[in-house]
């Protein structure tokens, strides 16, 4: 039997003389003498050229926010369904902590990908030439997006295209919390503490609903943008996140009733003794639930907790928000939220400015100029898998079978059929296939 044995030889030569002595000043991690000759191994990249792309993404490697890569996007060469050709693209704090990888929406794709295409919100034209607002799911930083129909608005003809980019996403949620799961009613109080844009929103629906409105905001700068938009709003009604017994204030405020709703995108770190009997908790962010954190007040004296996550709507609660959104726009309560508006060429500045909550309004990022003609980017050419293609894997349950096909399910491809000679699978194989069909990803192990 042939075995292979790692073999050590031990040289007689004084590595501080001559050569070698020259050799080893270099301070280099290898050294390979080769026909009498001294060199190295180095792992050098690849330098990948850009060229004019029909489809370009914006994307960062998670952790690093210092540099955004235009990528090649899945759509070039393929009009599909809902296609928009995007004019302005919204930014948020779900992009800047997804870029700087301190947290994730979808842990399943970061185990196939460290690359994060930033942008949800969308404002462009449709192929029939309509200008369309609208939620992507992810990649909006583009200069062509996909978006269900029922995710896509119409808007009005004085808004501009970066004024509708800041709309969808903040109303949306908050039109679907508000209105369709605490129903809110005349001459309720809400207290909202979120984002710029969340507490904006919420204070311009509230006030049609000529609710008593109490907001907690990140910064002063967010504070002195809501006194202006709103005077008659007061003082004592407008708070920041570091300021003390805010739920004592509010308490006096409404003369130690409490307030009717709450909504909030994070946990509170201590429990919100300012909710009224019967009122409503509405919890938007998605921390609490993928980190499966702990309730810290007691749901008990007829107070109720929900969530609201649009990625969990199914398609007829879809179309419902899509009629309460068009009805927010005829009512002209979803209007346009201040915004700082920048090129291409300033999204890592941008998305600096939002993790340190230092905008004064919504991030819009221009891709384009309205009634000029189409602009072309340059981008690093990247392979596309069809979703609808079937993918066969010999041998894939092995070492580099199990990197390829997460090299395929990072790139597109939902219908892949692995074939291995034994039909048993490891933990670590298990947890692969997991994670692939979480991905929405159809993965079939066959024995050959």
């Amino acid at each position: 039997v042939s075995r292979k044995l790692l073999t050590c030889c031990l040289m007689d030569v004084a590595f501080d003389e001559g050569a070698h002595a020259n050799q080893l000043r270099k301070g280099l991690l290898i050294n390979v003498m080769r026909d009498g000759e001294w060199g190295t191994y180095r792992h050098l990249p690849l330098g990948l050229e850009t060229q004019n792309c029909e489809h370009v993404v914006g994307s960062f490697i998670r952790g690093d926010t210092t540099k955004v890569r235009w990528i090649e996007g899945p759509l070039s060469g393929s009009i599909p369904q809902g296609l928009v050709h995007v004019y302005s693209c919204a930014l948020n704090t779900k992009d800047a902590v997804e870029a700087s990888g301190t947290f994730t929406t979808n842990p399943s794709a970061r185990r196939f990908t460290e690359n994060y295409c930033a942008g949800i919100e969308v404002a462009g034209k449709d192929a029939s030439g309509r200008r369309v607002m609208g939620l992507v799911q992810d990649g909006g930083l583009s200069n062509l997006a996909v978006a269900d129909e029922f995710a896509l608005w119409e808007f009005p003809r004085e808004w501009s295209m970066e004024d509708a980019a800041t709309v969808p996403f903040a109303y949306s949620t908050v039109v679907w919390g508000l209105i369709e799961v605490a129903r809110i009613r005349r001459g309720q109080s809400v207290l909202v503490r979120a984002v710029d844009d969340l507490v904006l929103a919420t204070i311009n629906i509230a006030r049609f609903y000529k609710c008593d409105v109490f907001a907690v905001v990140g910064s002063t700068q967010q504070r002195k943008t809501v006194k202006m938009l709103h005077p008659s709003i007061p003082a004592t009604h407008l708070h920041l996140t570091r300021d003390c017994a805010i739920d004592e204030i509010i308490m006096r405020e409404t003369r130690g009733r409490g307030v009717d709703l709450i909504l909030t995108d994070d946990a509170p770190r201590t429990p919100p003794t300012c909710l009224a009997k019967g009122g409503q908790y509405l919890a938007i962010g998605k921390h609490d639930s993928l980190t499966n954190a702990a309730l810290r007040f007691d749901v008990c004296s007829n107070r109720t907790v929900r969530g609201v996550h649009l990625d969990n709507l199914q398609k007829c609660s879809w179309k419902r928000l899509k009629h309460l959104v068009d009805c927010g726009i005829r009512h002209g309560y979803i209007k346009p939220l201040p915004k700082v508006v920048c090129g291409s060429d300033g999204v890592v500045e941008a998305l600096s400015e939002i993790s340190r909550s230092k905008n004064a309004g919504k991030t819009v990022v221009r891709m384009q100029e309205e009634g000029k003609p189409r602009r072309t980017y340059k981008a690093m050419r990247k392979y596309f898998c069809h979703p609808r293609r079937v993918y066969i894997i010999v041998g894939g349950l092995g070492g580099f079978g199990l990197e390829l096909i997460d090299w395929l399910v990072a790139r597109g491809a939902r219908i892949l059929i692995v074939v291995s000679r034994g039909g048993h699978l490891t933990s670590y194989q298990s947890y692969k296939l997991q994670g692939w069909r979480e991905s929405e990803a159809s993965v079939n192990v066959k024995t050959a």
